[in-house]
């Protein structure tokens, strides 16, 4: 294995560097998400306590009227925030398609580079193997010259054949 050089390694190393990007993507916009998705809950639960917690009985007109206004200001906040939450998970949903497509372009290179050194590792055992053959044919050769006629009982000497 030692003779082994993928040559398309440049590329191989930019695809894991892309799927690493794209996995950081993925993450910055997965927090962001997050994030958003809290100061959503975070409106809800103080409408929910503003809307639960009012004294009715207490309020004059004008804290009733302030107070209206809040909820109103409250609700529209919500709808924003709604929105901002929806889009963050849109781009959430774009960064994961860009993370599998960047993964699944690594993987392609990685299963290449695999089949190369496979490749690669049944040629010099194929070399190895011709190589031990020569030298057994050749081992023999040697042990089949020294003693021909020991081996070859049928064969004749040469110094017979004239």
């Amino acid at each position: 294995m030692a003779g082994f050089k993928f040559r398309l390694e440049p590329v191989l190393r930019q695809r894991a560097e892309k799927e690493a990007r794209a996995e950081q993507a993925l993450a910055v916009a997965r927090n962001e998400y997050e994030k958003r998705l809290c100061l959503l809950e975070e409106t809800r639960q103080r409408l929910e306590t503003v809307s639960l917690g009012a004294g009715l009985d207490e309020m004059n007109v004008l804290e009733e009227m302030h107070l209206s206004f809040y909820r109103v200001s409250l609700n529209r906040k919500i709808k924003s925030q709604e929105q901002s939450v929806k889009q963050a998970g849109a781009n959430v949903d774009k960064k994961r398609g860009a993370a599998v497509t960047a993964r699944q372009e690594k993987q392609m290179m990685e299963k290449l580079r695999e089949k190369h050194l496979y490749r690669h590792l049944r040629e010099e055992a194929g070399r190895e193997q011709k190589e031990t053959d020569e030298l057994s044919l050749y081992a023999h050769q040697r042990k089949a010259g020294a003693g021909s006629d020991t081996l070859y009982p049928l064969r004749a000497k040469p110094s017979e054949r004239r």
